[in-house]
């Protein structure tokens, strides 16, 4: 588990924001699809949270820039 939280930190910090002005130039969308709740996605990407958009709560929430989008109740 440490190593994940490792890598996973590491990528968001220099991987992640070149992948992300990639992304920008070709304009295309980064979006983090999960199961998991909105804020616990959040926690793992707050560097580029305003940046992105997040499909959370199995579908039920769209979060694009900071902006809620979308929401269920399941």
């Amino acid at each position: 588990m440490e190593l994940f939280w490792m890598i996973r930190n590491i990528m968001i910090k220099t991987d992640l924001p070149r992948y992300l002005a990639k992304c920008k130039k070709k304009q295309a969308e980064f979006v983090v699809a999960s199961g998991n709740q909105y804020v616990q996605l959040v926690q793992f990407f707050e560097p580029i949270k305003e940046k992105i958009t997040f499909i959370s709560d199995n579908g039920a929430m769209v979060t694009k820039h900071g902006e809620e989008i979308f929401f269920k109740l399941i």
